[in-house]
Formats: C-alpha cells, structure tokens, sequence
C-alpha cells in the first residue's frame, strides 16, 4: 500500500493517508488497513529507520544497481553508477531520499516521478534487504537471533511472535519465492492535500481479493506507476 493513500483511520474514523496511522502505533496503522481495505493482519513486525540501517549492517549491505551516477544532497546520497553493495548509512540515504539526482548529459536532473519515484525506491530498497535476509536464514535460521541483536530497540515484533517462528516462515518464503502486489492508485487533491486514491479496476478487486483469502495468488504485477 502506498503511504499517502487516502483512507479512514480506524481509532478516530477521519480521513486522512493511512500513513499518519502509524503515528500512534503500527498496530492503530494494521488495523486501518484491515478496516480500509479487508485485509486481515495478524502479526506486526516494526522496524524505524534507525533499525533499517542496522539491519543493513547487519546482513552485510544491500545491492542496488545505478544506471548513471546517483545522488540527493539532502540524504546524504552518493553513489557512482554500476551495482554497488550499500551499507546501512547508504541504504537508508536512498530509501529516504526526496530529491534524488542522476547525472545525465553532463548534467545533475532531479527524478521528475517525485514521490512515486521514492516509493519505488523505498519497495526496492525493503525487497533487496528482504532477499538478502533471506538467504541467510535460509542458510541458517540462527541468523534471525543476531539480526534481532543487532537491531535491538528499532526492530518490534508482535507480542505473539517467536523469533524461530519467524525463521521458519522466511525459510519457507524463500523457498516457495516471493510475489510483490502495488494497489493501483491515480494523484488526488483532497481538502487542499495531495494524496493518493485506489483506482477502481480488476487488478485491484484482483489483488484485494487475494489478500482477503477469497481467491488464489495472481500473477505478479509490473512496477507500479500513477496514471495522468
């Protein structure tokens, strides 16, 4: 789900994006979710950026791939192009970054997409951290319990949760490879704030009805992107 989605907070029932949710706990921010969209959500993992960036460090760095030399001055990103291994300062700086630069032609130009550009580096960002986690706790699932260590304090797991638990779910997640889905949503300007809104198609009755558990998985989705 795209933070700024416009929906209807479940503790106080006013509209605003989903992601102001979260500044009253990950579990007020579930149960929006859940509300909004149907979505049953029965455990929280919460990691802050502080936890990010340590768990980072803590599987080794993250490969992100850069067309042309990359940087944002406000982030503190800084990258030359190829397929660079990130550590965690790095990785954060391009997960957080707003004003992200590519030098082409000669030239510094700012990522004309804006905040659907960070979003898609955000998911790029999780998915390359994910993927990595995952081949460690494949390898052994023991590496949970020093992740855990090493993000202590930034990394909140639901009070039901089990870190071996948690081992095994991801073992068998890598196993069986892992499938990404993007509601699709179109810009909006609501009370004078630019937000975004679910578009109203068979893709999303698609992809709400599989996270419902009324229909299977689809196929994956391409990158998503927000209509003129």
């Amino acid at each position: 789900l795209n933070r700024d989605l416009w929906g209807t907070h479940a503790d106080t029932v006013r509209q605003y994006r989903i992601n102001a949710a979260y500044n009253r706990g990950a579990g007020v921010l579930a149960a929006t979710i859940t509300a909004e969209y149907g979505i049953p959500i029965n455990h929280v993992v919460d990691l802050d950026f502080i936890g990010f960036r340590q768990l980072v460090d803590a599987i080794g760095g993250v490969t992100i791939c850069f067309e042309v030399p990359a940087r944002d001055v406000g982030s503190g990103l800084d990258q030359p192009a190829g397929c660079n291994v990130l550590d965690g300062t790095q990785g954060l700086a391009y997960a957080r970054s707003r004003r992200y630069e590519e030098f082409r032609d000669g030239d510094w130009r700012q990522d004309p997409t804006a905040d659907i550009g960070r979003v898609l580096r955000q998911l790029q960002s999780i998915s390359a951290a994910g993927d990595e986690t995952l081949v460690r706790v494949a390898a052994d699932p023991q590496v949970v319990r020093e992740i855990l260590t090493g993000t202590e304090g930034s990394l909140r797991l639901s009070d039901t949760l089990e870190p071996l638990e948690v081992a095994g779910t991801l073992r068998q997640a890598f196993a069986s490879g892992l499938s990404t889905f993007t509601l699709p949503s179109q810009g909006a300007n609501i009370d004078g704030k630019s937000v975004l809104t679910v578009i109203d198609c068979t893709e999303t009755d698609t992809i709400l009805g599989y996270f419902r558990g009324t229909i299977p998985l689809p196929g994956p989705t391409p990158d998503p992107t927000v209509p003129d």
